[in-house]
């Protein structure tokens, strides 16, 4: 059982002082009352931009709590699961798809979602992840020292902490998501004419 006594790690609470994030970055610590303590993790790199004040006052809001908005790529993009409706729709935007100068596919799908999929793309996002961030040893790590080890037991520690929380027998709607979707501009490095051939073959069976 989670006790109300959660140590915020963080300073800020309001866009004008956002806090810069790294992936694993400590965010706040929840102490229960068996003497446990947990410390919850950034899961990508990113700004902190509001802190739900909600979770002080009732931590176990996060352990049933579900949140709807539209699919946005640097807070979905780890880990998801999708209607084969949905699928259909992606495979009618082929073109558009495979044809959007940008290498990112969850930046592309954001853009499906403003410029092709019918009513956009929709979700319902667990308020404690499940979906964790280890690329220690990637684009995201600036530290002298790669240890993905490391990182591995700490979430497989996390998660053997809170199994009995995984799997929730009735989920309620914590709330609508309050941030803008926004039609993405294009990174690049996806202008080769054979990259686009190839994605449109896959899609058409063929490749």
């Amino acid at each position: 059982m989670i006790s109300i006594i959660i140590k915020l790690l963080t300073t800020s609470n309001h866009i004008g002082g956002a806090q810069e994030l790294n992936a694993g970055s400590p965010i706040c610590k929840i102490a229960c009352v068996d003497g446990e303590e947990f410390t919850v993790y950034s899961g990508i790199k990113g700004q902190l931009i509001e802190v739900n004040e909600c979770l002080i006052q009732n931590p176990n809001l996060i352990l049933k709590k579900v949140e709807l908005g539209h699919w946005i790529s640097s807070r979905h993009n780890m880990g998801m699961a999708f209607t084969r409706d949905l699928w259909k729709d992606i495979k009618k935007c082929t073109s558009e798809f495979c044809n959007f100068d940008d290498y990112n596919w969850d930046w592309t799908l954001q853009h499906l979602s403003m410029k092709c999929i019918p009513d956009k793309v929709k979700v319902m996002k667990m308020k404690a992840t499940r979906v964790f961030h280890i690329g220690e040893c990637g684009v995201h790590h600036k530290g002298k020292n790669c240890q993905p080890d490391n990182k591995k037991k700490q979430i497989e520690t996390q998660l053997q902490s809170n199994k009995q929380h995984l799997f929730p027998n009735v989920l309620s709607v914590g709330g609508q998501s309050k941030f803008k979707l926004r039609d993405p501009k294009p990174n690049g490095g996806w202008g080769d004419k054979r990259d686009r051939e190839l994605c449109l073959s896959f899609a058409k069976g063929q490749g």
